[in-house]
């Protein structure tokens, strides 16, 4: 017994500590191809087809259904399919799938590859169902036994449903109120067409809408979101209760309108091309085209109200085209300078407001080196008369074009034409700016008749008289006779004019004869001569410091002392016309020369050409003109001499000047004497 009982205690042991080996061998065993296609599921898209859309039932009855018909690939999601913008309740759902809802949205969770879920379907008001679905419904169908179908496509996919019941009361059908906006465009070539009507339909049931047109249509389009049947020229729309638009769009060959339709208001809008006039005999009740609630493509459309039946007509006239300006230039500032070795390089920039041009031809006599527009540079490029040519685009936008051209140069003298660029339309205002180094003085410069000149700076004739005055005075202290005395102060006068050291020389000699002549009359008064001698030395050195260091001349800039010149392009700052200083050094910008054309190589494209910086000079000319045409070709003509040649025809005539005052030196001393007669030596002591 005890053995038996030991016996069967073993056995259960081993079975117990055996049984989660067992366990753990348990597995399930599939066929190949449905592992393939758990795999594929697991890997492959998601995708949930809704293939039809299905309502039936009727409202009477009240057993409203909709059936989903559809397909799924991959993993079983929830696809959103209706939504509803009422109370609208779906329930009793049969077939492989899960209806959800999510306020006034539902979704459908397929539950197999191919599924047909049908649901119940309450609507509120038993009257009228909308519905709205979403883009994965492909088909929308309905069979609701007393109800009409309304379909509505928006961009997004979706679709928007109206089911009315129909009614089983009355049968009378309250006419259409239609409202027609006919839009006529007359183009050189043909004329086009634009039907749009607006139709009311208050019935409760689809109604019939016929187009009949009438003035010899061409159609080419039809827009409408119901279904329509054509035969021959009439277009029958099936309308669903509500409102509906209906557009037609084409040719028309005749030359008169008939409205296809009988509408309540019906507004006619006439435009025509700007190259044609048009004119309407015998027009009907015209309106404003705002009121008519179409807008015309062109200017001088007319608006027309039409009754039924009333025909219009119009003729048409090719006009012909006038030549004229295709763009206009509202500034031109042009910059100059002139470097020592004869060299010019100008800039140019235009203002343009351009309306049609599509290209600029820009002869110039100089050699163009840069072009820009909107200051972004564009190649140069020559068209076949070997202008200067470029592109244009429409609107306002600036123009910059940069040349190089030369003066003629020979024994310290320069002259020249320095060439504008030939625009070939007036320019409503325009500046020029020529710029000279310190090396060159312009003597003369002349620009369609305003002419410049270098003239003695006013602060220069003032101290010249003043000089020429003081220096008479003390020649007639002197006991001078009046030829001489005038020829005297003439030759002082021109040492003030032209060079600082005889200035000097000549203002010193008057002082000190002033000083001299002052102290001889108030000697006997010590201080007083003390105080009017050191005010005579302070004078002396204010007037000396100020004809050394101010400017004799202006040069050939303004014709006139003082006038400004006008700030433009090329500087944000006003610059002022400034006397010239011709003693200065030699301070100059020196640009080199360009190769002849005979001495240069084939030239390569190396990319878009580089703007060079004009220098601002040490002198400047200004001109300024109001509509300014360049063509025929103008420019500005100069005459510019070397300084070194002004510094030696200074001293010249300084020494000229100081050789008078020395010729006369017997007189001055006569003078002197007279003046300062010598005192007698005293008598000798008589001898005892």
């Amino acid at each position: 017994m005890w053995n038996r009982f030991r016996a069967a205690l073993v056995a259960l042991l081993v079975a117990g500590l055996a049984a989660p080996a067992f366990a753990s061998d348990v597995g399930v065993q599939l066929s190949l191809a449905e592992y393939q296609k758990l795999l594929a599921a697991e890997k492959g898209p998601t995708v949930t087809v809704i293939d039809s859309l299905v309502l039936a039932g009727s409202f009477d009855a009240r057993n409203l259904t909709v059936t989903l018909t559809g397909r799924a690939f991959g993993k079983k999601q929830p696809v959103p399919v209706l939504s509803s913008p009422g109370a609208v309740r779906l329930y009793g759902c049969q077939g492989p799938g899960v209806i959800q809802r999510d306020d006034s949205d539902f979704s459908l969770t397929p539950l197999a590859d191919k599924f047909s879920v049908t649901c119940q379907l309450a609507s509120p008001t038993n009257d009228r169902l909308e519905l709205t679905t979403t883009s994965s419904v492909l088909w929308v169908q309905s069979s609701v036994t007393d109800g009409d179908l309304v379909e509505t496509d928006a961009a997004d996919g979706s679709r928007t449903l109206s089911i009315v019941r129909k009614t089983a009361g009355s049968t009378d059908v309250v006419k259409l109120a239609a409202t027609g906006h006919y839009q006529i465009t007359l183009r050189p070539g043909e004329t086009g067409f634009r039907y749009e009507v607006d139709v009311q339909n208050p019935n409760r049931i689809h109604q019939p809408f016929t187009l009949s047109l009438s003035s010899g249509e061409h159609v080419q389009k039809v827009d409408a979101t119901v279904g329509y049947d054509v035969s021959g020229t009439s277009y029958r729309f099936d309308l669903p209760p509500g409102d509906s638009t209906v557009s037609l769009t084409g040719t028309l060959s005749a030359s008169s309108f008939t409205p296809p339709v009988a509408a309540s208001v019906q507004y006619l809008l006439l435009e025509a091309d700007p190259l044609l006039r048009l004119t309407v005999p015998k027009p009907p009740r015209r309106i404003s085209p705002q009121e008519s609630g179409m807008t015309p493509r062109f200017r001088g459309a007319q608006a027309f109200l039409l009754s039924t039946g009333e025909t219009t007509s119009w003729s048409v006239k090719k006009l012909e085209v006038l030549r004229t300006t295709s763009f206009a230039i509202t500034s031109a500032e042009h910059k100059l300078y002139v470097s020592r070795d004869g060299e010019a390089i100008g800039e140019s920039a235009y203002a343009i407001d351009n309306q049609g041009a599509a290209d600029l031809a820009l002869p110039m006599k100089a050699e163009p080196t840069y072009a820009a527009l909107d200051g972004q540079a564009v190649l140069l490029t020559k068209n076949a008369a070997g202008n200067l040519w470029t592109p244009l685009s429409a609107g306002t936008q600036t123009l910059t074009v940069q040349d190089r051209q030369h003066v003629k140069r020979r024994l310290g003298f320069a002259w020249g034409t320095l060439w504008l660029p030939e625009m070939g339309t007036p320019a409503s205002s325009a500046s020029i700016e020529v710029a000279y180094p310190k090396h060159w003085l312009p003597l003369f410069a002349s620009f369609r008749g305003d002419t410049r000149t270098a003239v003695p700076s006013t602060p220069t004739l003032f101290w010249l008289v003043v000089i020429a005055v003081w220096t008479g005075i003390l020649a007639a202290s002197l006991g001078f006779k009046p030829r001489k005395r005038i020829l005297l102060a003439i030759a002082a006068g021109v040492c003030v004019l032209v060079a600082g050291w005889a200035t000097a020389i000549v203002v010193i000699a008057d002082a000190a004869l002033s000083l001299v002549l002052i102290w001889r009359r108030l000697r006997g008064h010590k201080w007083l001569g003390t105080i009017l001698g050191a005010a005579a030395f302070f004078v002396l050195l204010f007037v000396v410091g100020e004809m050394m260091g101010g400017n004799r001349f202006e040069a050939a800039t303004s014709g006139l002392a003082g006038s400004p010149s006008p700030a433009g392009y090329y500087g944000a700052k006003e610059r002022t016309m400034k006397n010239y200083d011709w003693r200065g050094s030699n301070g100059l910008v020196v640009i080199g020369n360009a190769p002849s054309p005979a001495a240069t190589a084939p030239q390569t494209y190396e990319g878009l050409p580089a703007k060079i910086q004009i220098p601002p000079g040490a002198r400047s000319t200004w001109f300024s003109a109001e509509l300014l045409r360049t063509d025929p070709p103008r420019g500005v003509h100069v005459l510019l001499v070397a300084d070194w040649i002004v510094e030696w025809v200074e001293a010249l005539l300084a020494l000229i000047a100081l050789a008078l005052i020395v010729r006369e030196q017997r007189a001055i001393r006569e003078g002197w004497r007279t003046l300062f007669p010598a005192q007698p030596s005293p008598a000798p002591a008589p001898q005892p």
